[in-house]
């Protein structure tokens, strides 16, 4: 049954990080991972939205360089 072994690979998952709370939090992250490299229409098609603004929401800002701006200005460098 692929709903068992969608929740064992969860579990395992889980073991090795346990920062992860539930199942929706590694699609959020996948999703917001794919917006950089794949085309919005594409990206709406493989989530199964029905709205290009709920695949808009995945939309975030450019992470590798909010690391840098943190890594030149955090006060405690």
């Amino acid at each position: 049954c692929i709903k068992a072994s969608l929740y064992h690979m969860f579990i395992a998952l889980k073991k090795i990080n346990p920062e992860i709370k539930n199942p929706m939090q590694i699609r959020m992250s996948m999703l917001s991972h794919l917006q950089k490299t794949v085309h919005l229409r594409k990206l709406q098609y493989q989530a199964g939205h029905k709205h290009i603004s709920s695949t808009e929401r995945y939309k975030t800002t450019n992470t590798d360089q909010l690391h840098k701006q943190l890594e030149l200005f955090h006060p405690l460098k």
